[in-house]
């Protein structure tokens, strides 16, 4: 019964290893020191017997799970005890809860319900790693406004950002225009209308939507009197010369407007001056018209003694009168066979 001899006892009583041979049934033992041996200990290792005693070195119990509180308990036949600890797996997130299994090691669960950022637009989830993150997702955002751009910040929330490129009536004078709240807005804007004639009113018709182009003649001005001014709603002022405007209220005038000149001309006619009389030179002279100058023609036509007679010319009465005188050197000279003197005048 001594663990830490190696002895035989024969069926002859003789001990094989014993110091002594002795009697049957009686043996003597010698001690094994260093020899291998079983402690009986399942929490030693490598026992060996010395002095008589048999002992090993502690056992190290290693299982390579962190969790687990590893020891040894030398009452069970297995001796090693793996304890699972769960706040061995603690982490720093609120949305995790951690087990520990014995087999595995840490279990982190993550629920996604616990994290909220009470924004509507984005998607809560737990990652195991980095706890809650808020995940944007543009398509929880719809405002049902086609002409918006719908995206979702991450803290703001929903934003809707307007895009007039989305918005065409077709029509060339309207504004296309985005309101968030309304959507799509085609109001009429007159300077889209534009015929490059500065002439014309330019209006976006609020009804049709096209462009209308209305002459206005009082935008048309040459600063001269004798045109007619005129907007062309296809070309634009026109300077239109007319006679009428040059009237300068002579009836001997031939009166026009010269283009070229761009200004009135008055062209005088003498054959439109005759006062009947044939004794006046009937002449026609600018801004004062008819003039009837008397003519020295009744002096060569004195039907009498042209020596005693000087024929002037009477307008009003419309013919030549002829005065008897005489005339010497053009000075009155008594010549008592021309004249009968009447006070101090030769006159018959």
């Amino acid at each position: 019964n001594d663990y830490c001899t190696d002895e035989v006892c024969t069926i002859k009583g003789t001990c094989v290893n014993a110091v002594n041979e002795c009697p049957w049934p009686a043996c003597r033992y010698t001690s094994n020191n260093g020899g291998g041996c079983d402690d009986k200990n399942p929490c030693t290792v490598s026992d060996v017997c010395s002095q008589g005693v048999c002992a090993g070195t502690k056992r190290t119990c290693n299982d390579g799970i962190t969790c687990t509180v590893d020891t040894c308990n030398s009452s069970l036949s297995t001796g090693c005890v793996y304890t699972p600890v769960d706040n061995l797996c603690k982490d720093q997130f609120n949305c995790t809860t951690e087990k520990c299994d014995a087999k595995t090691g840490c279990v982190i669960t993550p629920h996604s319900e616990s994290c909220d950022d009470n924004v509507p637009c984005t998607e809560n989830v737990c990652d195991i790693n980095k706890g809650c993150t808020f995940i944007p997702k543009d398509n929880l955002c719809d405002d049902s406004i086609p002409c918006t751009i719908n995206t979702c910040h991450p803290t703001l929330g929903c934003v809707f950002t307007p895009n007039n490129d989305l918005c065409d009536d077709n029509h060339t004078c309207t504004d296309n225009v985005c309101n968030i709240a309304t959507g799509c807005l085609f109001p009429p804007n007159d300077t889209l209308c534009d015929d490059s004639l500065e002439c014309t009113i330019n209006k976006c018709d609020s009804s049709t939507f096209e462009c209308v182009y209305t002459p206005d003649d009082r935008l048309c001005d040459d600063k001269l009197n004798c045109t007619i001014d005129t907007c062309d709603v296809n070309k634009g002022c026109k300077f239109l010369p007319y006679d009428q405007l040059c009237d300068d209220g002579l009836e001997c005038t031939s009166d026009f407007c010269d283009g070229q000149i761009k200004q009135c001309v008055h062209t005088p006619n003498n054959n439109k001056c005759n006062d009947g009389v044939d004794c006046t030179q009937d002449t026609c002279q600018i801004s004062v018209g008819c003039v009837y100058q008397p003519t020295n023609i009744c002096s060569s036509s004195i039907p009498f003694n042209s020596s005693c007679y000087v024929g002037t010319c009477e307008p009003a009465l419309k013919t030549c009168l002829f005065q008897k005188t005489c005339l010497v050197a053009n000075k009155l000279t008594p010549i008592f066979d021309c004249f009968e003197k009447k006070s101090s005048q030769y006159i018959i």
